[in-house]
């Protein structure tokens, strides 16, 4: 019988490895769980979106799509913003080099489109992710095209790791619903204004929507509020185009 002991010791130790393995502790963190740099160099947890639905988008400032979707975006977000619909712009230079300026252009610049959406440090969005930030403190981010937010990188690595493909160009745009979950993603080509319906089943799903990090649910919550501040935060806080297919729109 003593020499039986060890044997379920091993053999229990081995179910509950087994037992551990399958529960749901490497299930991939919420999008509001995430925290990012904003255009004025502050820290924010992307926490204070939480109970919103959310357009994130990479912005660039001399693209041939950036007049109509800044446009979009703005009157989108106006139409939508009272019941709880925000826009997250994050600028990148990855592209045809078509946002080579400073956070603080690129700041003066959204501001001509009247833009109050958040908008954060300029950063990469798809591999190679920059890697050298302009100073030892990561909160001063982004003045020039060589040296970008890299504290920035891990909203774009999360993105891509529940879209399981890289982002194409300029305007991508990923719908996240009130629980954090990728409800669609849509190309640089599709305007704000081509899917508002998605936007408004989001907005009025009473239940958490599909959620699941797939880009193929309606959304969840009811959630409301809104405010208007392009640099929002404090200190502490199925095809593919490839680019030519945006030849026409550069």
């Amino acid at each position: 019988m003593v020499s039986i002991v060890p044997l379920w010791i091993l053999f229990l130790t081995f179910l509950s490895a087994l037992l551990l393995g399958s529960l749901p502790q490497c299930r991939a963190m919420s999008f509001y769980d995430l925290e990012a740099v904003n255009i004025d160099g502050y820290r924010v947890k992307l926490s204070a979106y939480k109970g919103k639905v959310t357009l994130v988008v990479n912005v660039a400032s001399k693209c041939g799509l950036t007049d109509r979707t800044y446009k979009e975006l703005v009157s989108v977000r106006e139409s939508y913003a009272r019941r709880g619909f925000e826009v997250l712009a994050f600028p990148c230079n990855q592209f045809h080099d078509q946002e080579p300026d400073s956070n603080a252009d690129i700041k003066g610049f959204a501001r001509s489109y009247n833009v109050t959406f958040p908008l954060f440090a300029k950063t990469t969005v798809k591999r190679p992710m920059c890697t050298h930030d302009p100073s030892a403190n990561s909160l001063l981010c982004g003045p020039t095209s060589e040296e970008c937010c890299a504290f920035n990188n891990q909203i774009y690595e999360y993105l891509m790791s529940i879209s399981n493909k890289p982002v194409e160009w300029n305007f991508a745009k990923f719908l996240i619903g009130r629980d954090g979950g990728l409800i669609k993603r849509y190309q640089p080509v599709e305007g704000p204004r081509t899917f508002t319906r998605e936007i408004e089943r989001a907005l009025a799903s009473a239940d958490t929507g599909d959620g699941d990090g797939d880009g193929d649910g309606d959304g969840d919550g009811d959630g409301d509020g809104d405010e208007d501040d392009m640099s929002h935060g404090s200190s502490d806080g199925g095809s593919n185009p490839t680019t030519e297919s945006f030849s026409d729109e550069m």
